[in-house]
């Protein structure tokens, strides 16, 4: 799952400095990482509903509403209970909507090109690579994630390490985890590493265990802190987001958002 959010401000992921500290120094490590699965919960399925209103998106798409027109063409692609999968029609509905901006479908795109998928005669990297840029350049957070991936192949370390970045501090958990595990063995910071692994949902248990061997009780405590500021950011960025393109989804995070900065004492907006 990826995520189209508004551009990130700070480069840290960190409002400001003192926000880490407004974290209520009482909870200890286990409470915080306690408030941080709650969190990440919510953030586990942004997409689809598991129950979509197949006529009402066909009629937002045909009247031009892009996100729309990309769920439509994944229900086309993976095909439905009341929907025959129809290559031809997710290809000519995802088109539709990427010419239109939409982030996600810019990087569906880039995959079809990139995989030869949907009966496209041949892959096309170069095509795949425009629409995989404009997709992270819109804010797409998968996009950027695998961006960073096909920078590293260049050689060009800081720009893959800025979309990296920009792709965790969306929430999306493989970025977090790939940071976690850049700054573990790359940098021999286990404290940095635990901060940015502890956002993951997916992380390796032993990884994990590895990390906080390395540190101690104190470094544990400051570093879940700094997790949960960034995780705060993260669900205010979400909440943001889906004030205009899901209010339903927007409600949920405020829900979300609300209830994890009061099990943190966290300053309230």
């Amino acid at each position: 799952t990826g995520t189209n959010l508004p551009r990130v401000g700070r480069s840290n992921g960190i409002e400001s400095d003192h926000e880490t500290s407004a974290i209520t120094n009482e909870m200890t490590a286990e409470e915080i990482a306690t408030s941080l699965k709650m969190a990440r919960d919510y953030l586990a399925d942004l997409d689809i509903p598991e129950h979509p209103d197949i006529a009402e998106i066909r009629r937002d798409a045909e009247s031009g509403d892009s996100h729309a027109q990309r769920m439509l063409s994944q229900l086309y692609f993976e095909g439905h209970t009341t929907l025959i999968r129809d290559d031809e029609q997710g290809l000519a509905w995802v088109r539709k909507a990427a010419e239109q901006g939409e982030a996600g479908a810019q990087y569906d795109l880039a995959m079809v090109y990139l995989r030869k998928g949907y009966n496209l005669d041949e892959k096309d990297e170069k095509l795949a690579k425009e629409w995989l840029l404009k997709s992270a350049r819109g804010g797409y957070s998968k996009a950027q994630h695998v961006l960073s991936d096909h920078v590293m192949e260049t050689g060009d370390v800081a720009k893959s390490e800025e979309w990296r970045r920009k792709s965790a501090l969306q929430g999306y958990a493989p970025a977090q985890y790939a940071i976690g595990l850049n700054y573990l063995y790359n940098h021999d910071n286990a404290s940095e590493a635990y901060k940015w692994v502890n956002l993951s949902p997916s992380y390796d248990r032993e990884e994990w265990k590895t990390i906080v061997e390395m540190m101690t009780g104190v470094e544990v405590l400051t570093a879940q802190r700094e997790s949960a500021a960034i995780m705060v950011f993260t669900l205010r960025r979400i909440q943001a987001a889906f004030r205009s393109t899901s209010p339903e989804k927007g409600r949920r995070f405020c829900d979300c958002r609300l209830l994890f900065e009061k099990r943190l004492s966290y300053p309230r907006r």
